[in-house]
């Protein structure tokens, strides 16, 4: 990612690291992540989806809490 401004420190190491990231993701073999290490288990693949799917449902509260005086948090379905 190029960066055409001067941003803080902290988010310049989070571009970092998420380009980082993103070269070692893009390397990975689709085959090997796909595929479970144990029989009934996730595979890597569907570990990381789920850390993903895991986090953008916490930002979604944490965005829609500032929004409101009273929260309560959603129930996964």
């Amino acid at each position: 990612m190029s960066m055409t401004t001067t941003i803080p420190p902290v988010a310049a190491e989070l571009v970092r690291i998420v380009d980082t990231v993103a070269v070692r993701l893009r390397a990975l073999d689709e085959p090997a992540v796909s595929q479970p290490r144990t029989p009934g288990k996730w595979s890597q693949k569907e570990i990381l989806g789920h850390l993903v799917d895991s986090a953008t449902n916490n930002l979604h509260r944490f965005v829609r809490a500032q929004e409101v005086d009273t929260f309560t948090f959603p129930a996964y379905a």
